[in-house]
């Protein structure tokens, strides 16, 4: 729908919309049903969905800029209906992908990716992992993943709902990746410092979560963070917070603005 109707566009996506039903497709594409039900059922959520779109735009840009400088791994944890591998094509010889989710999600994307018009491309590589059974590095070493080489890494909009250990878990495998290897990710932070129009908006949002069985869980002070990881074996890349990513990605966008609480981090395996 962002792509449709919203301008300036912030992430431009022309995938998704053909891994959706017919029926979820119809009302993306209906102008009439997008105005009456869609618009103002999501108008208090757009601060969350702008704040993934401008993460999801940074991480896409990094991972050109390492593409560029000859890495050739890219890693998405959490990949759900991910759809750059069908939107760049062109890529498809400089770099192979790795789509890590759990099994039944990834069945799913495979039957929509099924019915839409794009092949599965040669360069996608599906990493089924159940992480109640298994650790990421596992799945990792039963595809075609190379650990002798850097990869590019993101891991969007899951962190929040997992625990803190879980998180840290997580990095800690991610750090023993080869040195040079870069990850993307975005998080909460905790809710203390908002001011109480923020916060009213934050409890509206953990609600409408609650309500579909989801929580935010995980949230982490910046600076702790950014010490815990340094502490795994990473470097900081990049610490963005709510205004930097307005800054760089809302500019055209007047009264719009991303969730106070949400931040991301780029780190590199040091070495």
């Amino acid at each position: 729908m962002h792509r449709l109707y919203d301008s300036p566009v912030i992430f431009d996506d022309d995938a998704a919309i053909h891994l959706l039903s017919p029926a979820e497709r119809y009302l993306c594409q209906s102008k009439l049903v997008f105005r009456l039900l869609l618009q103002r059922s999501i108008r208090e959520f757009r601060p969350y969905i702008f704040h993934s779109f401008s993460c999801q735009r940074y991480a896409e840009e990094q991972l050109l800029r390492a593409i560029g400088q000859h890495k050739s791994q890219y890693v998405i944890l959490g990949a759900g209906f991910d759809s750059f591998a069908l939107r760049r094509p062109d890529l498809e010889s400089r770099v192979r992908i790795f789509e890590v989710d759990h099994p039944q999600s990834q069945q799913f994307k495979q039957k929509r990716i099924a019915r839409s018009p794009y092949p599965v491309p040669g360069n996608l590589v599906f990493v089924p992992v159940d992480f109640e059974q298994e650790t990421l590095l596992d799945g990792l070493e039963r595809s075609r993943f190379d650990f002798s080489q850097p990869a590019f890494c993101s891991w969007m909009g899951t962190v929040m709902y997992l625990t803190q250990e879980a998180v840290l878990a997580t990095l800690e495998a991610m750090a023993s990746l080869a040195p040079g290897s870069e990850l993307v990710f975005n998080y909460a932070s905790p809710h203390g410092a908002l001011s109480n129009a923020d916060r009213e908006m934050v409890k509206d949002l953990e609600t409408t979560l609650r309500h579909g069985s989801a929580s935010m869980n995980a949230k982490f002070l910046p600076t702790e963070l950014a010490e815990k990881a340094s502490g795994l074996g990473f470097d900081i890349r990049a610490q963005l917070d709510s205004g930097d990513l307005d800054e760089r990605y809302l500019a055209g966008w007047e009264g719009l603005r991303t969730i106070p609480f949400g931040h991301l981090l780029h780190l590199q395996v040091r070495g």
